[in-house]
């Protein structure tokens, strides 16, 4: 297994013009995409990841102000960051769907399942899964992917975000671009898969009580606007 990593500016014109190079993308298994809506709306117009097309799967997530690699990081500029595998041996899938209100688990269960039918592995555990999904839900469709594999599969990927969290982030399968949707990725190889979580946060002396809430919104945090306490 091989795994690459590249990242190209999106140009005035809003395309990529000659830097994305896809004659070195072609060879990997699968391409996972990130940047910032701008980028990833790009890519998904481009035709350059044309899974039909192309002989590797692509799947992409916005970001909010973008993505960071060793080769940079965004701050607001539109980049496409690829994380390029290759030379999987048991081979990768992808499905994707829209989502809907009260059926969340039922989608990402079905999902999962069409994932490992792109791949030919229907019924087979995959080693790992790549998950981008729109916010909202999460819980939810981990849920109903976890009904499909238990607990035994590690998940990668998280919800998709955009420069201002105001509802216009995309998630894209290499055919269609989602707006609220879910993408599913499976992979199957014989080397070994580990994970490592790090946040990227460090807690603070300060705390508050959450006393007014609804579901997954926070209203107010110890009587005051939940936006102000959180911006002291």
């Amino acid at each position: 297994m091989h795994i690459g990593v590249n990242r190209f500016p999106l140009d005035a014109n809003g395309s990529f013009g000659e830097t994305c190079v896809i004659s070195e993308l072609d060879k990997a298994d699968i391409n996972i995409a990130f940047g910032d809506v701008a980028a990833v709306t790009a890519l998904a117009g481009s035709n350059k990841a044309d899974n039909k097309r192309n002989g590797a799967r692509w799947i992409a997530s916005s970001s909010c102000l973008g993505a960071m690699s060793h080769l940079g990081t965004d701050k607001g500029e539109s980049y496409l960051h690829v994380l390029s595998v290759a030379d999987i041996d048991g081979g990768a899938g992808v499905a994707s769907a829209e989502l809907a209100p009260g059926k969340e688990r039922a989608i990402a269960e079905a999902t999962l399942v069409n994932a490992m039918q792109d791949a030919g592995k229907l019924g087979e555990m995959p080693s790992l899964v790549w998950l981008i999904v729109a916010p909202g839900n999460e819980e939810e469709v981990l849920n109903g992917l976890h009904g499909v594999l238990g607990d035994s599969v590690p998940i990668f990927g998280g919800s998709s975000a955009d420069n201002s969290i105001e509802g216009k982030w995309v998630q894209f399968d290499g055919k269609e671009l989602h707006h609220n949707g879910i993408v599913v990725a499976v992979l199957y190889m014989s080397e070994p898969v580990s994970c490592y979580f790090s946040s990227g946060y460090e807690p603070t002396e300060l705390s508050a009580q959450v006393t007014a809430g609804e579901g997954r919104k926070i209203y107010t945090l110890d009587g005051e606007p939940a936006g102000t306490v959180y911006n002291r």
